[in-house]
């Protein structure tokens, strides 16, 4: 894993790639090895396997945070932001704190012209995820927008 993870800092990331894959192909099982397979994949663009990998790793491991996280920072690339926000909740779900996934989630409903962003982000920080998750069903339903 670390010698991929420094091909990554020198972005030589074709050849992390290389190295990801022969430890899958020798541990199949291992989760994180599938992760950084995943990240390379994002570096290069290449979000739909990104995606595939990150699902993989979800299998295995279904509370990865970085995997939840992973996928929606693809379909946010991607432009689904519908599913984006999903895939941050879920992350949410597991770390509830992380500004990261609550900002990601007010720019995708701002992406999708709700116009409600910022009252969701103010929701999330303020009153908590519950609240704003809440507001973004509803939004969802077309009940606001």
């Amino acid at each position: 894993i670390h010698k991929g993870e420094r091909l990554m800092g020198l972005e030589k990331f074709e050849e992390a790639q290389v190295h990801f894959e022969k430890i899958i192909k020798n541990y199949p099982e291992f989760a994180e090895a599938h992760n950084k397979l995943a990240t390379v994949f994002f570096l290069l663009g290449d979000y739909e396997n990104s995606i595939a990998e990150c699902k993989v790793t979800l299998k295995m491991n279904p509370n990865h945070f970085g995997a939840w996280h992973g996928i929606g920072l693809c379909f946010y690339k991607l432009a689904r932001y519908s599913e984006a926000i999903e895939s941050f909740k879920s992350s949410l779900d597991i770390q509830p704190y992380s500004k990261i996934n609550q900002t990601y989630i007010a720019t995708c409903l701002g992406n999708l012209n709700c116009g409600w962003s910022t009252h969701i982000y103010l929701s999330f920080t303020i009153i908590g995820k519950n609240i704003a998750i809440s507001f973004y069903n509803k939004i969802k339903e077309g009940r606001f927008c």
